[in-house]
């Protein structure tokens, strides 16, 4: 089973994210801070995180940037990351990207627009299931 951390402070968001990627399959781990969305990264070693940016202890540009140095470290394969916030500012979509982002997608989004955009990320690795 295809494992996604979802990190976001949002209780709501989590929630909504957790109950619709498991009803299409995924394994579902969730964070409400940057610092518990890598404890559990170095846990899990998920195939997708999907992060906000505002996030409380270890913001989301912290996250991803620990994130891209583990996979180094290890020599593990890449986890795709989609960033899911409301920041709109270009600056912020180049910083994510050069980071190791794979997608930036904008609060409020569509479920079904994250849901299409996840199938993408994950189809690039093909069949490899943990």
């Amino acid at each position: 089973m295809t494992s996604i951390l979802v990190t976001d402070s949002d209780e709501m968001m989590c929630e909504l994210l957790e109950s619709r990627l498991s009803g299409q399959g995924y394994k579902v781990h969730v964070a409400k801070d940057g610092l518990q969305g890598l404890k559990l990264y170095e846990k899990v070693m998920p195939r997708l995180v999907i992060t906000d940016l505002m996030l409380p202890v270890m913001n989301g540009y912290q996250l991803i940037r620990n994130i891209k140095t583990i996979e180094k470290e290890l020599g593990s394969q890449e986890c795709k990351i989609i960033v899911l916030t409301g920041r709109r500012l270009e600056n912020d979509i180049e910083t994510c990207f050069e980071l190791g982002a794979a997608d930036y997608v904008r609060k409020p989004f569509s479920p079904i627009e994250l849901e299409a955009r996840i199938r993408k990320q994950l189809s690039e690795w093909g069949n490899w299931d943990e």
